[in-house]
């Protein structure tokens, strides 16, 4: 296999330490990625220019591309690859080589799956990291999913996707592991977009991806496309925000957790309550949660309240709770979430 155990001397008399290291030939990888790259030729759109910015993606429906299952799942296998070799570029000598042994056997496992036209390692039960093709750059665009336990391909009506965006600091795994289990025991699809890295704050190309891994979940996964949510939150309350001032008529409802109004100076981004103010009053107003701690110091509540003042004033249907002994969020918060999706009418 591509990982095996090597024996060293650890001095003349010393014992033999045994560690694992991971072998896989250059151009086994290449001939690997070519064979992969030859099943998602049909899913790969070419990149444009019109979609830099994200307002200019259609909404609602937004474009899935092909709809060939095999080609829109090779991406997944193909970004095992490209982590492959940003590993062996960066990593130091010591780092422990388990985690590309582990992307070497599951592209492997995808591709024999994929060549024989089959795409249900995608329903296996558990947390997965998958790919697009984003059609902004061209790029593989990491995200994370997470199914039902009982997940059936063939359901009739298909099932709720709810769209869960990191903050910063972190990648969007740490969020589908608050998040996925939670939700996906409710009968939830949960993606959580990559973002770009880890403070791209949701604007841009990130902002595009999430439309992006919409589409392409949906096209792989039976969706309810009319019970599509969003939830974000700190930087990913703020890109809630985003989605829904930007596109509303893609979401049923959106969540907002200790979400920032406006980014970072060095982001260039928009505040959120500009997007408000400047936004087409007959617009979609799909139902906005906002969960906030009274006591945040990192987003303070005030930007919050300045908000929920801006969508009284748009009359635009929200519930607002304010936690009184809270700081920056909390985990169970994404239980009131889930339990406000159930039902996202204002309050």
């Amino acid at each position: 296999g591509p990982a095996r155990l090597i024996a060293t001397a650890g001095g003349p008399d010393g014992p033999r330490i045994e560690r694992p290291v991971f072998v896989v030939d250059a151009a086994h990888l290449d001939a690997t990625r070519r064979r992969l790259e030859g099943l998602a030729s049909a899913s790969t759109p070419a990149p444009d220019a019109t979609m830099a910015d994200p307002a200019d993606a259609a909404d609602p429906a937004g474009s899935a591309g092909p709809a060939d299952p095999v080609a829109l799942a090779a991406p997944g296998a193909l970004i095992r690859l490209a982590w492959i070799e940003a590993f062996a570029d960066a990593a130091p000598s010591n780092a422990p080589v388990e985690p590309a042994a582990a992307w070497w056997a599951e592209a492997r496992a995808m591709e024999a799956d994929l060549v024989d036209g089959s795409i249900d390692f995608l329903y296996r039960p558990g947390p997965r990291r998958l790919a697009h093709r984003s059609a902004t750059d061209g790029t593989l665009q990491p995200y994370s999913i997470q199914l039902p336990p009982d997940f059936d391909p063939g359901r009739p009506g298909g099932y709720p996707l709810l769209v869960a965006l990191h903050g910063s600091g972190v990648d969007e795994r740490g969020t589908l592991r608050t998040a996925g289990a939670r939700a996906a025991r409710q009968g939830w699809i949960v993606a959580a977009p990559g973002g770009r890295g880890l403070s791209d704050w949701w604007v841009g190309d990130a902002e595009t991806d999430v439309l992006e891994v919409i589409d392409h979940v949906a096209a792989l996964f039976p969706v309810d496309t009319t019970r599509v949510a969003a939830a974000g939150f700190s930087m990913g309350g703020y890109g809630a925000w985003r989605l829904a001032i930007r596109h509303p008529g893609r979401f049923q409802a959106v969540a907002v957790m200790a979400g920032a109004d406006c980014p970072p100076a060095f982001v260039d981004g928009e505040c959120a309550s500009a997007l408000l103010a400047d936004r087409d009053p007959d617009a979609p107003r799909p139902p906005l949660l906002v969960l906030h701690g009274a006591l945040d110091r990192a987003v303070p509540v005030a930007q919050a309240r300045g908000m929920v003042e801006a969508l009284r004033r748009d009359r635009w249907p929200h519930r607002y709770t304010e936690v009184p002994d809270a700081g920056h969020g909390r985990a169970e918060w994404w239980d009131r979430v889930l339990e406000w999706l159930a039902d996202p009418s204002p309050g």
